[in-house]
């Protein structure tokens, strides 16, 4: 697990007019799951900077990524993603939170 998207003004980065920071971030971070599901770590990269996701854990998410396939790991399944709004609708930020188990 490890922090995803930080949508909202404290984190200087803003939603598209219309769309919310829970909505923006579960976007972008629809991106970067693919490529973690798929242990696909030049994907991961491209998201990242294709996207201009703001993510914590980026080394040691890619960093975990290259060791389970060094390990033989064949799949990643996404078991869990919220935000941090999705307690709060009308919140003003949101960061996304994945739980993933690597095999």
């Amino acid at each position: 697990t490890t922090d995803l998207t930080h949508c909202g003004e404290d984190y200087g980065q803003l939603p598209p007019a219309g769309t919310t920071p829970a909505e923006f971030a579960r976007r972008q971070d629809a991106h970067v799951l693919k490529s973690i599901e798929t242990l696909d770590v030049d994907a991961f990269w491209r998201a990242l900077r294709d996207h201009e996701i703001t993510m914590c854990g980026v080394a040691p998410t890619a960093l975990m990524m290259e060791y389970a396939l060094a390990r033989g790991a064949r799949s990643a399944t996404l078991l869990k993603y919220a935000t941090s709004a999705d307690d709060e609708p009308g919140a003003d930020r949101a960061v996304g939170y994945p739980g993933v188990v690597v095999r």
